[in-house]
């Protein structure tokens, strides 16, 4: 019988690990494991869609969780960096001790084509919570192959049509020159 203490480094993590362990010597051999609870003290965690198109609404869903052994007032702070914008993304929460709280915020996904994030930050007392998740944005529709085959004059300089871009999102063109 004996005892061991063992120290891991987790990531940002939420939830139930489980702890296993195997001994053995040369007449026996034993295991256990058992589940640990891991979870911060303030939990925030953001519900959205896993990817949008320019000119999309949607809604962020953040659900708040108070596990830090006080009730409090907690400043709520989403917002969207890049081709993303939340709307009315500074609210207040009161939290009992092992409370819970679902905000919802207004999501818009602006013209671009782009990996945004929504960063979502939660003050209160004594502690602070702030995580970005990635929402790509990007075209509706499947990628576009345009082409033109032409005779080029030796003496004239070769110029790419801007026409062949219109109708599609800007900074999502690739243009490529091929001779022959």
């Amino acid at each position: 019988k004996g005892n061991a203490t063992v120290e891991f480094t987790l990531p940002d993590f939420n939830g139930t690990l489980r702890v296993s362990a195997l001994v053995f010597g040369d007449e026996a051999y034993g295991d256990r494991d058992s589940e640990l609870l891991v979870r911060a003290p303030l939990v925030a965690e953001a519900s959205m869609p896993r990817v949008m198109a320019p000119g999309d609404r949607a809604t962020v869903t953040l659900d708040l969780s108070n596990f830090t052994g006080k009730a409090g007032d907690f400043r709520v702070r989403v917002e969207g960096v890049g081709p993303l914008r939340v709307e009315e993304g500074t609210r207040e929460a009161k939290l009992a001790v092992d409370g819970r709280s679902t905000l919802s915020f207004p999501l818009r996904a602006l013209d671009g084509h782009d990996v945004g994030k929504v960063r979502v930050r939660v003050d209160g007392p004594g502690v602070a919570v702030d995580r970005s998740y990635e929402l790509p944005v990007r075209a509706p529709w499947p990628q576009v192959l345009r082409s033109l085959s032409q005779v080029l004059d030796p003496l004239a300089p070769v110029v790419l049509d801007p026409a062949l871009a219109e109708g599609l999102l800007p900074g999502s063109v690739n243009a490529r020159l091929g001779l022959s």
